[in-house]
């Protein structure tokens, strides 16, 4: 598949960052796609599950011998709401890894989505009521973020030394650095692979 694609699009783009990046995007698309439609099949099954849970707990007030299918299919349910869930973290990630990971690139540059713009409707005052024109929640952030900026901390340097050495860390022997300090040797490597 990698190799399809480059051979199709040898030469269309200028530089191969820029192949690499458009191949990622391709191929990021097609998991989304794959993703959303096993998504769509398990909505399916979980709207299946919640009908067949809803006729179990109806059969189950009039028949008392169907209340182990109604723990079955409680189970069942449960199961399928965890794979929904971990399909919905597959999607955040790789929504993240478009908006966040990849800052500064060209295709993530073009593929991201515009935010829309969520202004505050009210704010809080450190001193009296809600705050709601705009030049008064100006002024409470300008005032707040100076006093946070402007705050001196009143821990010294004597406080953090006797917290570190109460603190139980790990420390390096003069053997062990020695040791460290030797070329690292080639059946340390096979070793290590």
């Amino acid at each position: 598949m990698i190799s399809d694609y480059f051979d199709f699009n040898r030469g269309s783009l200028n530089t191969h960052s820029m192949e690499w990046d458009a191949f990622k995007v391709t191929l990021r698309g097609h998991c989304l796609r794959l993703t959303w439609n096993v998504r769509l099949q398990l909505d399916k099954e979980v709207l299946h599950i919640d009908r067949w849970l809803r006729h179990l707990q109806s059969r189950v007030t009039h028949h008392p011998n169907s209340r182990p299918l109604l723990i079955e299919a409680q189970q069942e349910h449960s199961a399928l709401l965890e794979r929904l869930r971990c399909l919905d973290y597959m999607a955040q990630s790789a929504k993240t890894y478009d908006m966040a990971d990849k800052v500064g690139s060209l295709l993530a540059w073009l593929i991201r989505q515009d935010h829309p713009y969520h202004p505050f409707a009210a704010l809080w005052s450190t001193v009296g009521p809600l705050l709601y024109t705009p030049q008064e929640i100006h002024d409470e952030q300008v005032c707040h973020y100076t006093d946070l900026y402007h705050s001196v901390a009143a821990t010294t340097c004597e406080d953090i030394d006797s917290f570190l050495s109460m603190t139980p860390l790990p420390r390096i022997m003069p053997d062990q650095q020695t040791e460290m300090d030797e070329p690292i040797t080639l059946a340390e490597i096979q070793e290590a692979i």
